[in-house]
């Protein structure tokens, strides 16, 4: 079983991929490229969380028909990339950005296609415009500023440095901001340092479902494997998860994060009003902060919706035949469905800023938030 909230999403992906010893082939004959959609089609069905919903959604005899449709292209390219397309085009029926093909490039890595780069808004680490570490600063003798670009584990001792040093700061000071513009997720472990800032009173958190496969219990197990040393109790986890998947019922939904309440022992006095910039590169693991942060009286987002990618999560990767692809593929199932879909919405800001995306300065949407605060003369 896992912690209570845990989500390994998006960002994470590409930490735990291992490169595929290659066989010589490049993925873009006929026959191997049958031999790839042919095993996405069966992989998806059979692993990913989303399926049933989707089919469901879907329909069946147009999935099934789009499924036989795929296959017959497949038979006939002539290049890797109508190969690739071919997959992209069958994934995306999904809608689902956690939900992807890999394909190895030259430097024989694995990374998103462009046609997914463009349907999932490529991400402020991939642009490079930006450093992904946590920062920072004090605006004044009223206010904090943090920068957040990721939640990937990486960064989760970093940020849990970050916020020790400037505890006191935020203690002794009424604002604290907190950037989140193009926070694609990671782990609900790297931004549990933060509840205490911005903690009121309990904290409801849904739980999720897992889908019962080998090739899922195998991927969890593998993730946590890779994790290092300073992450035991989170490699103990994955170990714990994937036991709890190899024991359930092949195909079955188990239950693997409880539902839960989150109650702290103390309510801070400072920060009293906590902004939270969003936009629509905030995903996963960012959008369940989220849920979680707005539910304290101190909050409120400003920005735009975000993403709207967290029903589906807890992403692993299934190589495919050629050895030239990968699939991404979500393994669990928020049970906020069917009733409280995120995905493909996203979750609106309480305060709307138009045009604002990760390329705005930061100065620029903090004066937004302090001159909000100015005109509502301190009140919320």
């Amino acid at each position: 079983m896992l912690p209570k909230r845990w989500t390994i999403t998006l960002a994470c992906l590409t930490a735990v991929i291992h490169p595929l010893a290659s066989d010589g082939n490049d993925g873009s004959s006929a026959d191997e490229c049958l031999a790839d959609t042919r095993a996405a089609i069966a992989g998806i069905a059979k692993n990913y969380a989303g399926y049933p919903d989707k089919r469901t959604q879907l329909g069946a005899k147009e999935l099934d028909a789009s499924e036989q449709q795929a296959r017959k292209a497949a038979a006939n390219v002539t290049t890797r990339e109508a190969c690739d397309a071919i997959i992209d085009d069958y994934v995306g029926l999904f809608r689902d950005a956690h939900l992807s093909q890999l394909v190895r490039n030259q430097q024989d890595n694995f990374s998103r296609t462009p046609k997914s780069l463009s349907a999932t808004r490529q991400l402020r680490s991939q642009a490079g415009a930006v450093s992904l570490e946590p920062t920072a600063r004090l605006l004044s003798d009223e206010s904090v500023v943090l920068t957040i670009p990721d939640f990937n584990l990486y960064y989760r001792s970093k940020l849990a440095t970050l916020i020790r040093q400037f505890d006191s700061e935020m203690r002794q000071r009424p604002n604290l901001i907190i950037d989140l513009r193009g926070n694609s997720g990671g782990s609900d472990g790297t931004w549990q340092v933060l509840l205490p800032y911005l903690y009121t009173h309990p904290i409801v958190n849904v739980g999720v479902d897992a889908r019962a496969t080998r090739e899922n219990a195998d991927a969890w197990e593998a993730m946590g494997a890779q994790l290092p040393d300073t992450e035991s109790a989170s490699r103990t986890a994955l170990m714990n998860a994937a036991q709890t998947l190899r024991s359930a019922a092949e195909g079955s939904f188990i239950s693997l994060v409880e539902d839960s309440t989150t109650t702290l022992p103390e309510v801070l006095v400072l920060p009293s009003r906590i902004a939270i910039l969003i936009d629509q590169g905030c995903a996963s693991a960012t959008e369940q902060f989220l849920l979680a942060a707005r539910q304290s009286m101190k909050v409120r987002l400003f920005g735009q919706p975000s993403w709207g990618l967290l029903d589906y999560s807890n992403v692993r990767t299934l190589p495919l035949p050629s050895a030239q692809r990968l699939l991404g593929i979500a393994t669990t199932r928020s049970r906020r469905l069917p009733k409280h879909p995120i995905d493909n919405i996203g979750i609106p800001p309480d305060v709307f800023i138009a045009d604002l995306d990760t390329q705005q300065s930061s100065e620029e949407a903090v004066d937004f938030v302090l001159n909000y605060w100015k005109q509502k003369s301190g009140t919320r």
